[in-house]
């Protein structure tokens, strides 16, 4: 059984903040996918953030429909079609890549040039992964991921947060950003999103699928065998606080006697009432 939802916070509903993470699954081929859009500039030109005027700018200013769920959505689309064209082995990348193809032909559509700010290029993360017999196939983007849990809920298997709020690349970035004054900046906006996003020649850089060719360097791809009664999750960056410890990076306990009860269900319900913002969980057991 594959199970999967997107957790919101309340917060993020009482200011019409659009929903942009995605996902979808095929239990039949054993494929599956999340996407996380990733969060724009309101159409005003000021950010979109959690201070009481970013607040306010997401409610009148923020676009809707957002070309980053579309993004979002293009890639759990395309991933799962194409995934199912070619062997494991080679279907994760070739589902990516398509994507991100994809991702390029939106914003051409929607004219979308790539300036960084209001007009910067709609984009989005994501993981997916393939259940072949006992094999687990899987390929992530930034602080997306992919994670086996044994039966009891302990951490067997998990992929690196390669995000720019991940351990290795959050020190770098958020140096950039106070030096350009603060995120609230669009200078801080521009030089983050023009010279460490999709540029593997800075070294706290990461990967966005905007449809850049570059953005192929970053996507992450491999294969874990399964054991009887392991679970394994595919997730987008917001289910991280619920999943992980930050420290230890093991299974938060939490979580763990939830899953152990058995419910998808309740597990569900658990994540929407701790998500801090947003986050997409697909579920199954070997």
């Amino acid at each position: 059984m594959m199970y999967g939802f997107t957790a919101r916070n309340l917060g993020m509903k009482l200011i019409r903040f659009p929903q942009e993470d995605s996902f979808r699954f095929d239990p039949e081929t054993g494929i599956f996918a999340v996407a996380d859009g990733i969060t724009r500039d309101c159409l005003n030109g000021r950010v979109a953030d959690k201070t009481l005027a970013g607040i306010w700018n997401v409610f009148w200013h923020y676009p809707r429909p957002s070309p980053a769920r579309e993004a979002a959505d293009l890639f759990c689309r395309v991933f799962t079609a194409y995934a199912s064209k070619f062997s494991p082995e080679d279907a994760i990348f070739q589902g990516f890549r398509e994507a991100n193809k994809g991702i390029h032909f939106l914003n051409q559509r929607e004219g979308l040039e790539g300036d960084y700010l209001v007009g910067d290029f709609a984009g989005c993360v994501g993981a997916g992964a393939i259940k072949k017999e006992d094999y687990l196939f899987w390929g992530f983007l930034c602080d997306c991921g992919v994670a086996v849990l044994d039966k009891k809920g302990n951490l067997r298997f998990k992929t690196d947060d390669e995000g720019p709020h991940g351990k290795e690349r959050k020190e770098g970035l958020d140096l950039i950003v106070a030096q350009n004054k603060g995120w609230a900046n669009p200078e801080a906006r521009r030089t983050i999103r023009r010279d460490y996003r999709n540029n593997s020649n800075q070294k706290d850089s990461f990967g966005v699928l905007t449809g850049e060719t570059s953005a192929m360097d970053y996507v992450r791809t491999g294969v874990q065998r399964l054991r009887n009664g392991d679970y394994f999750l595919v997730y987008t960056d917001g289910m991280l606080p619920i999943l992980f410890d930050s420290e230890t990076e093991e299974v938060i306990p939490g979580f763990r006697g939830v899953l152990k009860e058995g419910s998808f269900e309740r597990l569900e319900n658990f994540c929407r009432q701790n998500v801090r913002s947003e986050g997409t969980m697909i579920i199954s057991q070997y």
